[in-house]
C-alpha cells in the first residue's frame, strides 16, 4: 500500500470549501435568530434592555468603588454599540427583502467584505441573498452606517434623519401628552463615540479612556433614540411599538429599566 500526499493546492481548496461551508453555517443561524425582522424595534428594545438594566442596577457607585463603575461602563458600551450595529443590519436586511431591485446595487457598493460573485456559492447553502448583502455591508462604524442605510433614500440617511421630528409618546415623560422629538445637535458625534470606545474597549484591556457619568447617559440616550426614530422614517415602516393613543411610543432610559411594564401583542402596530 502506498500513501499518497494530497498535493497543496488541493488542501487549499478543501480547507477553504470547509470554511465557506461555516461561514454559511453562521448567516443561516444569524437570520433564524432575528426572527421577524418586521419587529426589528421590539428586538432592538429588548436586547437594550439587558445592559441598560444591568448598568442602571449599578448606579450610584458605591463609595470607594469607581474602577467597578468604570468597568461597568466599558461593557456598556460594548452593549450599546453591539445593539445598535445589529439594528442597522437587521434594518438592512428588512429594507433588501421589500425593495429587491435594490439588491443589485447592494452587493456592488463599495467595501465589500467579499464579492458579488460569491453569492451563488452561498445560497446553494441556503443562505439569502439579502442575508448574504447584510453580512457584506459593515455597520461597525457610524461612517458606514450613513453609506450603507443612504441607498434607500433620496437624500444621505444622516441628513435625512437630522431633519425628522416626529409627535410620539414618551411613556416616562413626566408631562402628559405627545411630544414632537427631535435628535440634539452633537447625536452624530455621539454615536461616533459609542463605536470608537466599542474598539477601544473591546481592543485594548490597557486603555485608559475614562467616561464620565454625564456622557454615559448622552450616549446611552442617543442610541436608543436614534435606532427607533430611524424606524419611523417614512418607506422604513416596520412594527413599531404604541401608546394608547394609537401614537408611536419613544422609550427612554426609564422606560427601558422599568419593572414595572411588559409589551402586550396589540402595542405593536402593523407596517
Amino acid at each position: 500500500m502506498r500513501l499518497v500526499h494530497p498535493q497543496p493546492h488541493a488542501l487549499r481548496s478543501r480547507s477553504a470549501k470547509i470554511a465557506h461551508m461555516k461561514k454559511a453555517d453562521i448567516l443561516k443561524q444569524r437570520e433564524l435568530h432575528r426572527g421577524d425582522p418586521r419587529e426589528l424595534v421590539l428586538n432592538f428594545a429588548v436586547n437594550f434592555s439587558a445592559p441598560a438594566r444591568l448598568m442602571h442596577s449599578l448606579l450610584p457607585p458605591r463609595k470607594g468603588k469607581e474602577e467597578l463603575l468604570q468597568a461597568a461602563m466599558r461593557a456598556y458600551v460594548i452593549g450599546i454599540a453591539a445593539c445598535t450595529e445589529t439594528f442597522f443590519r437587521d434594518l438592512y436586511f428588512h429594507l433588501l427583502k421589500r425593495n429587491p431591485g435594490m439588491l443589485h446595487r447592494a452587493l456592488n457598493e463599495r467595501n465589500r467584505k467579499e464579492p458579488a460573485s460569491r453569492l451563488p456559492k452561498y445560497t446553494a447553502h441556503g443562505v439569502s441573498p439579502e442575508e448574504f448583502a447584510a453580512h457584506q455591508a459593515s455597520f461597525q462604524n457610524a461612517e458606514a452606517i450613513n453609506q450603507n442605510i443612504s441607498i434607500f433614500f433620496p437624500s444621505p440617511f444622516f441628513d435625512t434623519l437630522s431633519q425628522f421630528d416626529p409627535i410620539c409618546d414618551i411613556p416616562s415623560a413626566r408631562r402628559s401628552g405627545p411630544a414632537r422629538i427631535k435628535l440634539p445637535v452633537s447625536w452624530q458625534s455621539d454615536l461616533g463615540r459609542v463605536f470608537s470606545l466599542r474598539h477601544e474597549f473591546a481592543h485594548d484591556a490597557n486603555a485608559k479612556t475614562q467616561i464620565s457619568r454625564d456622557e454615559m447617559r448622552r450616549i446611552e440616550t442617543t442610541a436608543l433614540l436614534i435606532c427607533q426614530m430611524t424606524a419611523l422614517l417614512p418607506g422604513i415602516e416596520p412594527k413599531v411599538i404604541v401608546s394608547e393613543r394609537n401614537l408611536p411610543a419613544i422609550l427612554l432610559i426609564a422606560d427601558l429599566i422599568s419593572e414595572d411594564w411588559e409589551i402586550a401583542d396589540d402595542e405593536l402596530a402593523a407596517s
